[in-house]
C-alpha cells in the first residue's frame, strides 16, 4: 500500500489539529480530539468535507458556528507555510501522514476506538502492517532483570510463530520486546508518544523499517518531545492495534502501564489483557487480575488469541469519510485473519528475484499439544540452518522423536531443507519494501 499524496482533507485536518514548527508554542492551541469530533459532526450536517474549510467560505462558516473561536479558526488555518515546511522535511525523511477520512488510515483504530481515534497519524513503514494485529507487550520503564528476560522470551517465541509484537518503544519492557522481535527475525509495530522522526532515523529501527520488519507510528508531531499526557494517550492505540496484550510489569495504581491496562479492561469490547504472574512480579500485576485481567500461560498461549476468542471488530465510519455510492452499501471493514497460531509464509530462496509461484495449500496444523508446545522452540532453533543431529543435540531430544516433529513441520510448511547437507531452516514471512511517498 502506498500513500502517494497528502489529500486536501488531510491538509485541513492537520492545519486544525497538528503541531508543526517548535516556535508555534505562542500561537493558538490546535484542536484536540473532542473538539475536532464536534467540527466533523458539524461538517456532516453541512454536507461538507474537511477540505471545504480551506476556502474562505468554509472557514467563515466554521467561525460563525461558535464551535471554535473565530480568531482561533483563522489563525490555525493560516499556518499553511509552516505545514508545507514541516511536511517537506518529514516526507523527505521517509514519513507519511494519513487522516481519519483516508483509506490508508488503520481501520483497526476506528473500529476499536471509535471517536477516540486520533484525527491523523504519522508513520514510517507499510501502513497495511497495522491491520494485521499481533501481541501487545507492555510494561514498566524500570523493569527488573527477570521481567526484561520474560519480555524478550515472549517476543522471540512470537516471532517464531509469525506473530508481530506491538509496543510503545519506551525504555524498559517496550524496547526490550521490540528489539528481541527484530533480532530474532520477527516483526514489530511501535506506537510512539514522542521522537518519531528521531526513531526512524536511528540505527535501532532504520534498517528494520526499510526492510518491512517494523512500522513506527505516532498520533503526535514527529518532532514532539516527551510529555506524560501524550505517553498516556498513546496507550489506547497500542491495544487497538493488537489482538491481545501482555502486561509484563505494572506498578499498582501508578504509571502509564497501569493506567493503560485499566482503561482497556473497562472498555466495552476491549482487547483481552493478560499479565505475567510469577515470583518477583510487581504487585500491580496481581491487582490487575482482580480487575479482569487473566494470567498469561507459558504454554500454548497462541491458542487463547485465535480468531473466535474475541468478537470481530465492526468499522465505525468517520463522519468525514466518502459517502456510500448510489445503490451501494459503502465501504466495510474486512479484518485480515489473525496470525496467532499460524506459521509465516516462505521467504523467496537465495537467487530468486520475484515471488514464488502459489503453492498447494498445506495440511492444517496438528492439534497434538506436545507438538504445539515444542514448535516455538523448534522454530527458534532453526533461525539458522542445522542438521537433524545438530538440532537433536541442541534441544536434548532423541532423534526418533525429533524426526517426527521435523516431518510434521515440513508437511505444514513451517520449515524447509536447504543445500545437499539436508539442513533444516524455518520459513520466514517475506519482508516488503520501504513505503515511499511522493
Amino acid at each position: 500500500m502506498a500513500i502517494e499524496m497528502l489529500t486536501d482533507d488531510a491538509k485541513a485536518i492537520l492545519l486544525l489539529c497538528g503541531t508543526f514548527q517548535t516556535g508555534e508554542a505562542s500561537g493558538p492551541a490546535p484542536l484536540n480530539v473532542a473538539e475536532y469530533n464536534q467540527v466533523s459532526e458539524w461538517l456532516l450536517q453541512q454536507g461538507w468535507r474537511p477540505s471545504t474549510l480551506l476556502s474562505g467560505e468554509g472557514a467563515r462558516a466554521l467561525a460563525a458556528s461558535g464551535l471554535v473561536a473565530a480568531g482561533r479558526v483563522s489563525a490555525l488555518l493560516a499556518r499553511g507555510a509552516s505545514l508545507a515546511l514541516s511536511l517537506e522535511k518529514w516526507l523527505n525523511k521517509g514519513l507519511w501522514v494519513t487522516c481519519r477520512s483516508d483509506p490508508a488510515y488503520p481501520a483497526r483504530l476506528k473500529a476499536h476506538l471509535k471517536r477516540q481515534a486520533p484525527p491523523f497519524l504519522y508513520g514510517a513503514g507499510d501502513p497495511a502492517f497495522l491491520e494485521e494485529g499481533g501481541l501487545a507487550v507492555v510494561g514498566s520503564r524500570n523493569v527488573d532483570a527477570a521481567g526484561g528476560a520474560y519480555a524478550e522470551e515472549i517476543a522471540v517465541r512470537a516471532g517464531a510463530l509469525g506473530i508481530p509484537i506491538i509496543s510503545g518503544g519506551a525504555r524498559g519492557v517496550d524496547e526490550l520486546a521490540m528489539q528481541a522481535a527484530l533480532t530474532s527475525g520477527g516483526r514489530t509495530a511501535g506506537v510512539l508518544s514522542d521522537g518519531l522522526l528521531r526513531a526512524v532515523l536511528s540505527g535501532k529501527y532504520r534498517d528494520a523499517v526499510r526492510e518491512g520488519a517494523a512500522v513506527l507510528v505516532s498520533p503526535y508531531s514527529p518532532e514532539a518531545g516527551f510529555n506524560v499526557g501524550m505517553a498516556m494517550g498513546r496507550n489506547k492505540l497500542i491495544y487497538a492495534l493488537s489482538d491481545g496484550a501482555l502486561v509484563v510489569s505494572a506498578d499498582f495504581e501508578k504509571g502509564g502501564t497501569w493506567a493503560g491496562a485499566v482503561e482497556e479492561l473497562r472498555r466495552a469490547g476491549g482487547r483481552p489483557v493478560f499479565v505475567r504472574i510469577e515470583d518477583g512480579a510487581p504487585a500491580g500485576n496481581a491487582e490487575l487480575l482482580k480487575r479482569g485481567a487473566r494470567e498469561f500461560p507459558r504454554r500454548d498461549w497462541p491458542e487463547i488469541l485465535r480468531p473466535g476468542f474475541r468478537p470481530e471488530p465492526r468499522l465505525v465510519m468517520d463522519v468525514c469519510e466518502p459517502a456510500a455510492p448510489a445503490g451501494g452499501k459503502g465501504p466495510s471493514f474486512q479484518p485480515k485473519p489473525s496470525l496467532f497460531g499460524q506459521s509465516p509464509p516462505a521467504r523467496p530462496a537465495a537467487g530468486e528475484t520475484g515471488p514464488r509461484p502459489a503453492a498447494e495449500t498445506p495440511p492444517a496444523p496438528s492439534a497434538d499439544p506436545v507438538y504445539e508446545a515444542v514448535l516455538p522452540l523448534l522454530l527458534a532453533a532453526l533461525a539458522a540452518p542445522k542438521t537433524a543431529a545438530e538440532l537433536a543435540g541442541e534441544l536434548h531430544v532423541r532423534r526418533v522423536q525429533l524426526d517426527d516433529w521435523l516431518a510434521r513441520a515440513a508437511a505444514f510448511g513451517q520449515i524447509e531443507t536447504v543445500g545437499r547437507s539436508r539442513k533444516y531452516i524455518r520459513k520466514n514471512r517475506p519482508r516488503q519494501g520501504l513505503l515511499k511517498l511522493e
